[in-house]
Order: structure tokens, then sequence, then C-alpha cells
């Protein structure tokens, strides 16, 4: 929410999670995340991420850091 962005329909698994992106971050994202050693998809105007059980902290920082810089 910080970022600007929020989340698509929750009729969704639990295990998925959209996030809806601004137009002019998706041609950058997929890159600025894989930099960043996050592993998301793009899908359309969404990104798809998928935690899990072993997910931490430092991970989802790393998520938000990587984020901000692709929406700048």
């Amino acid at each position: 929410r910080g970022l600007g962005l929020s989340v698509t329909s929750p009729d969704h698994g639990p295990h998925m999670l959209g996030v809806r992106l601004p137009a002019a971050a998706l041609p950058g994202v997929a890159a600025a995340l894989a930099a960043a050693g996050v592993h998301a998809s793009v899908r359309g105007a969404s990104l798809r991420l998928s935690p899990h059980l072993w997910t931490t902290e430092e991970d989802v920082a790393r998520l938000g850091e990587a984020l901000g810089e692709a929406l700048r």
C-alpha cells in the first residue's frame, strides 16, 4: 500500500496473490525483481506472487525494495 499498489480480486487460491501494477512499471518490473533475486511473474497488468512457508521477512523486504525501484 505504501507504494500505491493494490491487491487484485481475492477470489483465488490462498497461496496466490495478485498485485495490480501501473502501466509505467510493466516494462521494467520483471527485470527489477529478477535482479533482486525475487521470483515472481507478471501476468497482464498484475504481478503474481506465491509466498510460502519458507518466505522470510527479508524476502518480503527485498520484494518491497525491488518494487520501489521499479516504480520510480
